[in-house]
């Protein structure tokens, strides 16, 4: 699966917030790693267990729609992990 749509999912999960988001990618190291972990987001520090069960599918159709509008806008995600992500 490819990165955006890993991003996507994990942006769409409920109740994973900006902290759970760092700490995941910091114990996973990529989006596609943290979302394959999924059942195992309880034995990261500071996730709550309930979170890998609000993850949405990888078929999800609001992942189709969130690239389309996307693309439509001629925009991307960019995140903190980019190289191109502006310094602090």
């Amino acid at each position: 699966m490819d990165a955006l749509r890993c991003w996507l999912r994990l942006q769409l999960t409920p109740g994973l917030g900006r902290v759970g988001l760092f700490r995941l990618i910091d114990h996973y190291h990529s989006p596609q790693a943290a979302v394959a972990a999924a059942d195992q987001w309880r034995s990261v520090p500071g996730i709550r267990p309930e979170l890998a069960g609000g993850l949405p599918a990888a078929g999800d159709p609001r992942l189709d729609q969130l690239q389309q509008r996307l693309g439509g806008l001629d925009a991307w995600i960019l995140t903190f992990w980019d190289a191109d992500y502006p310094p602090c």
